[in-house]
């Protein structure tokens, strides 16, 4: 009973890592050194996490950042301290955390608001992550970013701040592209949720 429980959850989770995958080719948005707004990329990681527990969760996220890394490897550059980096960061510690997403799960009874929580408190630590990594490995780029036309008061920016300030803020408005991921991630999770209800 225990085996086949445990092959059921593999079975399970190798589908729900190759499904976040090909997702993850769904791409709305695409920055130029890395990160994307993808369709519900991240529901299936969440919901491994919340059916299976945290420990599960992370074991399939880590999995999937992996796979991440292997598709994403070539556009680091030729650094050898930043790919390594970069590879730490923003594959394998950046999507693993996403992993955590069912640490509400025996605390919260609504399973909605379980998951939705979860999600955005996992994304969180996800953005941490990539701003640590691009303050340390990707600083090199805040003049350009915010020189380039339609950053909003980019030319500002460059005339006020410099320095350590300025590859800080480079870091959190660069990795902001996790908004309008998220915001489509929360909506699956819902959709998602309400289905399962039924």
């Amino acid at each position: 009973m225990l085996n086949s429980k445990r092959t059921q959850m593999l079975c399970v989770s190798a589908v729900m890592v190759a499904l976040a995958t090909v997702l993850s080719f769904l791409k709305v948005w695409e920055m130029p050194f890395g990160g994307s707004v993808t369709l519900f990329s991240m529901v299936p990681l969440v919901f491994l996490s919340y059916k299976y527990g945290v420990k599960w969760g992370v074991f399939s996220a880590g999995a999937f950042s992996l796979i991440q890394m292997l598709f994403g490897i070539s556009s680091l550059g030729n650094d050898l301290v930043t790919v390594i980096g970069s590879c730490i960061l923003d594959y394998i510690v950046a999507y693993t955390v996403i992993g955590l997403s069912g640490m509400y799960r025996n605390r919260i009874k609504n399973v909605t608001l379980s998951m939705v929580l979860g999600f955005l408190t996992a994304t969180l630590i996800r953005y941490a992550v990539h701003v640590i990594s691009g303050y340390i490995f990707f600083r090199s780029y805040a003049e350009w970013y915010f020189g380039q036309d339609g950053i909003p008061f980019g030319a500002f920016i460059l005339e006020h701040v410099s320095g350590n300030a300025l590859s800080i803020l480079y870091a959190f408005a660069y990795n902001l592209f996790l908004l309008p991921d998220t915001v489509i991630d929360v909506v699956g999770l819902i959709v998602l949720s309400v289905a399962a209800k039924r």
